[in-house]
């Protein structure tokens, strides 16, 4: 049998952790109907809560690359600049 689902996620309802593994039973008549899961389902909703998601992360790998990008074009436009005087 595999493991129980509470081994990566401990705050799993243990109901719910009991419907995952029955319903990945190899004999299908031991697999729970579908309204059980449902009912489990709904259930261990309204008892966990939302995880959220790692978007600070994201924000400062966009700000990252905008601060890159502006160093570039600013390095960028002092070369030409300087390539202009030069030739002028």
């Amino acid at each position: 049998t595999p493991p129980s689902p509470r081994c990566w996620w401990p705050e799993i309802p243990e109901e719910l952790a009991t419907t995952l593994l029955a319903m990945l039973s190899k004999d299908p008549t031991q697999r729970p109907a579908l309204s059980e899961v449902i009912r489990v389902l709904r259930a261990a909703h309204s008892q966990l809560q939302a995880v959220p998601q790692p978007v600070p992360y994201m924000h400062s790998v966009v700000a990252m690359m905008k601060r890159n990008l502006l160093r570039v074009t600013v390095a960028v436009a002092v070369g030409v600049t300087g390539v202009a005087t030069l030739l002028a």
